[in-house]
């Protein structure tokens, strides 16, 4: 199975179901409680992993209890954690409170929220793919960059916010595939949608994803638009961390650019609907 390599942000997500939104001062008791490593890069290689790649992460986190609980549950996941280094500071975590709506909102403690710690592992040789994440320190970023383009690795740089770590290393990656609140900030629009022109002067293979619209995209000149698949479901904590990671596997098979896309698609639609990734077979299973 091909070898797939991802860097960027490690947390530990508390994800608490709330039966309702809560009112001011408002005691609520949530319905369930998810404990999972987080981040886009992380959830990404863990979705990877799933899909039956080797997953390989290169990121952070702390020489404590939550930075322990971390390490075991990416091995639990199958995620390759040698390249996760640990230093003296707390572990990042975050914890995100998911509403019936499918709405929610997250709060989250990261100690390197200022200064971004220039971690760095050596890209492991034969990796198909190489995705990172605006989390990841420039200077480590351009490392890894500059070893997949040696190796002739696919760079994949999942863009969730108009980071300036992000925007710096924007046209070094052979994709871009960011979020609409990427996309709107980016281009200085309301509408995600309408950003994609601006965006396509800059780079020559950028996709934006929607949410529940979809996505549409720009390749080699050529654009596309492709709806959503709804199955249903609310977990969407994640699922734009599955559509990234389910995109590096479909390319790392082979797959043409729009065949990758609806791959990366109906991963994430079947992870909203199941609140957790979903093997090959399952996606085959779609048709």
């Amino acid at each position: 199975m091909p070898k797939l390599a991802f860097a960027g942000l490690l947390n530990l997500d508390r994800i608490y179901s709330l039966p309702h939104q809560p009112g001011p001062d408002e005691k609520v008791r949530a319905e369930s409680l998810l404990v999972r490593p987080g981040g886009p890069a992380t959830g990404a290689a863990m979705t990877a992993a799933r899909l039956g790649c080797e997953a390989w992460l290169c990121a952070r986190t702390g020489r404590d209890a939550t930075g322990m609980q971390l390490r075991q549950l990416l091995r639990h996941e199958g995620v390759d954690d040698g390249a996760v280094i640990s230093d003296d500071l707390p572990s990042a975590e975050s914890a995100v409170f998911s509403k019936p709506d499918a709405s929610r909102c997250l709060a989250s403690f990261r100690p390197h929220s200022e200064a971004l710690p220039d971690l760095y592992a050596p890209l492991p040789a034969d990796c198909a793919t190489l995705l990172f994440d605006g989390h990841l320190a420039p200077v480590a970023a351009r490392r890894l960059i500059a070893e997949a383009r040696r190796q002739k690795t696919e760079i994949i740089l999942d863009g969730g916010s108009c980071r300036t770590e992000s925007l710096a290393l924007f046209e070094l990656c052979d994709w871009a595939v960011v979020s609409s609140n990427f996309a709107r900030e980016f281009a200085g629009v309301s509408d995600a949608a309408a950003a994609l022109p601006k965006l396509a002067e800059k780079h020559r293979r950028v996709v934006i994803t929607l949410g529940s619209a979809g996505l549409v995209a720009s390749i080699d000149g050529e654009l596309f638009s492709l709806p959503a698949r709804p199955l249903g479901g609310s977990f969407t904590n994640g699922a734009g961390d599955c559509f990234h990671g389910a995109f590096c596997v479909a390319r790392s098979l082979g797959l043409e650019p729009l065949p990758a896309l609806i791959f990366a698609r109906d991963t994430a639609a079947l992870f909203v609907r199941d609140g957790r990734a979903p093997s090959r077979a399952e996606v085959a299973a779609l048709g």
